[in-house]
């Protein structure tokens, strides 16, 4: 994938429907804006046109697009197909996702999945993927140091 797009290193603030006059009215601007997916998809979260508004003020990252990345499932290709369409339209600096791990896999076959999946996204999106650590629900028997060796494992393989 090449060097990291880093976001602004200041504290970001998410996009929530609930929150967003407040945040257009702020003259504060945050580093970035975080984004989610899904709630946009499904018609309650930001519209595109305030989207573009806060675009215009700041950085994008799109979260949870619902990848399943370590998930023993493939990527789903019509939600990696949303999440394109979506970045064409609103340039995200980021995407980060959330890490699934399964306790049945053993490393090899984890780390494989993990990477594969990881590779395609970042063929098709073109753009950095942030992962978001597992931590413990999603790591069912692994210590903190296997978690931690693997983290480092995926990042070696993938950029």
């Amino acid at each position: 994938m090449g060097s990291l797009v880093v976001l602004p290193d200041r504290a970001g603030a998410a996009a929530q429907p609930a929150h967003l006059a407040a945040i257009l009215k702020d003259r504060n601007t945050p580093g970035f804006f975080e984004v989610e997916l899904r709630p946009h998809l499904r018609g309650d979260g930001p519209s595109h046109r305030q989207i573009d508004t806060l675009a215009s003020r700041a950085p994008l990252s799109v979260h949870g697009a619902g990848l399943g990345i370590g998930g023993e499932d493939p990527h789903s290709r019509v939600m990696l197909g949303r999440l394109h369409r979506f970045c064409e339209r609103h340039p995200a600096t980021a995407i980060s996702e959330d890490l699934m791990l399964s306790a049945q896999d053993g490393p090899t076959a984890i780390l494989t999945r993990i990477c594969d999946q990881i590779d395609l996204a970042h063929e098709v999106l073109r753009r950095p993927l942030l992962l978001g650590n597992p931590g413990p629900r999603s790591c069912p028997g692994r210590s903190g140091e296997e978690e931690a060796d693997l983290l480092s494992q995926i990042v070696h393989r993938t950029g």
